[in-house]
């Protein structure tokens, strides 16, 4: 967390991350909303997720298709 940093600033960096890999996320979302003038020691979260068929390598994922995959990262703010 980058004191200064929105949520503009987080997307790029996620999809910067993931430029080379083929997959492209849709919204990043950060949590709490007001995490940009979070206080030092409050826990931020940034979550996405990518459908299934963007990262199996399975031809014809019969089952999973329609699933989404979900991940996210929690770390504390460190604004002072």
């Amino acid at each position: 967390m980058i004191n200064g940093n929105t949520q503009s600033d987080v997307q790029s960096a996620v999809t910067a991350s993931l430029a080379n890999s083929g997959i492209s996320v849709g919204t990043v979302t950060p949590s709490p909303s007001d995490w940009a003038t979070a206080a030092g020691g409050t826990a931020v979260t940034v979550s996405l997720s990518v459908p299934y068929s963007q990262v199996t390598w399975l031809s014809t994922p019969l089952y999973f298709n329609i699933t989404n995959l979900s991940a996210s990262a929690t770390m504390s703010s460190e604004r002072p």
